[in-house]
């Protein structure tokens, strides 16, 4: 049974150059994480992410991806969420800046917005 991670922010945007070599990487290693070169990043340059990928979809995961952002020196956060409860932690991402790479955590907090027994 399949589980489905859901794409929670992602601000990375990629270049012409650094799309086509995420392509490349992808045929080269049998992956499928794009099925066509204009798949790798939307018209603005934002990485593409596939929900019909379930939990598949967050292929950062791949070194092999990874050091091809970090190479082209992207900068951003993308972070996921397994709302199914099946992974832990259950919010995660990867924020890259100048330096390269860094693994994200996450939680959610709830606050009272309005106290018990209050009227709106």
């Amino acid at each position: 049974m399949s589980w489905t991670i859901h794409l929670l922010k992602n601000t990375v945007r990629v270049t012409k150059k650094c799309s086509k070599e995420l392509f490349k990487a992808n045929l080269k290693n049998l992956c499928e994480y794009w099925y066509d070169a204009d798949s790798v990043a939307t018209d603005e340059g934002i990485l593409n992410f596939d929900p019909d990928h379930a939990e598949h979809m967050d292929y950062l995961a791949d070194s092999r991806i990874t050091d091809i952002l970090v190479k082209h020196k992207v900068e951003g956060d993308i972070c996921f969420a397994d709302l199914e409860g099946f992974e832990t932690p259950a919010f995660w991402g990867y924020h890259f800046d100048e330096k390269g790479m860094a693994l994200l955590e996450g939680s959610i907090a709830w606050n009272v917005l309005k106290p018990a027994g209050e009227d709106a």
